[in-house]
């Protein structure tokens, strides 16, 4: 009888620990939010449909490759989207190639003022299209490979260049670091040539 009474005033002991501990528990998720203190970082190859939404040819679009009667089309791009969503701001360093199947850089990243540069070979940069295309540039495209990075989303355009054709297989990474930290490193097979 004594132990019957024992496991009796036990069990509502147990389960007010056990719902006392649940409730701890669910308050420290919700006050804890998701991925505190670890930024977030994606990195995605763009297709020449994504890229469409930039402009449709090279004359207003940046980050497709130009083309003329004289030169033809002497370099390939590969674009990739970067997405950073920071819990707080901080420096972001940057760093991509493509690399051959053999190990060899057969393109390179290019910053704003690399890319400004670029295409200052390339029109007239009083005409509409270049003005455009310049404006394009100066919102979308990665900055510099290190630059401050404010608190919140914020989305760029990583550029590498290579004459073309680029060779196939070949791979794409980018390393992206904040406050230099460990990097994360994005690898993509180049895709295929478009015919």
């Amino acid at each position: 009888m004594i132990k019957w009474r024992m496991r009796f005033s036990l069990r509502p002991v147990c389960l007010l620990a056990a719902i006392l501990g649940g409730t701890v528990f669910i308050a420290s998720c919700v006050t804890a939010p998701p991925g505190a203190g670890t930024p977030g970082v994606s990195c995605t190859l763009l297709s020449s449909l994504d890229l469409g939404s930039y402009g449709v040819n090279y004359t207003t679009n940046p980050f497709l490759p130009p083309t003329s009667l004289v030169k033809g089309t002497p370099d390939e791009f590969v674009a990739l989207d970067l997405v950073l969503s920071l819990q707080d701001s901080a420096t972001v360093n940057i760093d991509g190639a493509v690399r051959s199947e053999s190990g060899d850089q057969v393109a390179r990243l290019n910053d704003l003022p690399q890319m400004r540069d670029y295409w200052s070979n390339w029109g007239d940069r009083t005409d509409k299209t270049s003005r455009t295309r310049l404006d394009t540039l100066d919102r979308w495209c990665m900055p510099s490979t290190q630059f401050a990075a404010h608190k919140g989303r914020t989305e760029y355009v990583i550029v590498l260049i290579g004459k073309k054709p680029l060779p196939r297989p070949a791979s794409v990474a980018v390393s992206v670091s904040l406050n230099g930290g460990d990097p994360q490193i994005f690898t993509f097979p180049l895709l295929p040539k478009k015919k």
